[in-house]
């Protein structure tokens, strides 16, 4: 898709028709050393968050749950590709609650996942269709983890995809630098936290 086929990006974030998703910002994701960049997203997110609400926006949270019942041998080998494994995001454990900065309101919407995609295996894509959203803005952990993959399957299922860089993270920054540049060529507008809320600021 080139530039001059693309809408305006106001016109892509229309509240009415646009969820906020937040992946997985829980405590394990949030841990300063494993995921050193984390707490850096997490004052721009308040912000988004706050201007989202303002206007009206929907707003869902993944959570990302390991337990017994879903984590099959091929899922957790992925663990062993890494420097340092580490179960995270146990079924029942601190670390898989939604961290305490950005902690779901009232009116949110809480997406349990078992696997990187939103979508897999939950009702996420049932609760956007029922609510005319069109358009998804991403943000969370990780880039290149479940950001990516919900990214990917969101434009692969016809939603205008928008994805958050300085309100996203990794566990390095070449991650996350790569992760931006493959979405960005494939499947997803990136825009910055600060162009999303002076749009929703402006039409709330």
């Amino acid at each position: 898709m080139t530039e001059s086929t693309l809408p305006r990006l106001a016109t892509l974030v229309t509240p009415r028709r646009t969820a906020l998703v937040v992946v997985d910002v829980q405590n394990d994701f949030c841990d300063p050393v494993s995921y050193p960049m984390a707490a850096e997203i997490i004052p721009r997110l308040q912000q988004l968050l706050v201007a989202a609400r303002a206007a009206g926006v929907m707003i869902v949270y993944t959570q990302a749950v390991h337990t017994e019942r879903t984590d099959s041998p091929v899922w957790v080998s992925r663990q062993a590709r890494r420097p340092r494994p580490v179960a995270a995001c146990q079924e029942g454990s601190p670390g898989v609650e939604i961290h305490p900065q950005v902690t779901p309101g009232p009116g949110d919407t809480v997406v349990r996942k078992y696997r990187h995609s939103a979508f897999v295996g939950t009702s996420f894509e049932v609760i956007l269709r029922a609510q005319g959203i069109e358009s998804l803005v991403f943000t969370g952990l990780t880039t290149n983890g479940c950001v990516e993959s919900s990214a990917r399957d969101a434009f692969q299922r016809d939603y205008w995809t928008i994805v958050i860089p300085d309100c996203t993270a990794a566990a390095t920054m070449e991650l996350h630098e790569g992760a931006l540049r493959g979405m960005e060529w494939n499947c997803a507008i990136l825009a910055s936290s600060s162009a999303l809320i002076d749009i929703w600021s402006r039409g709330a």
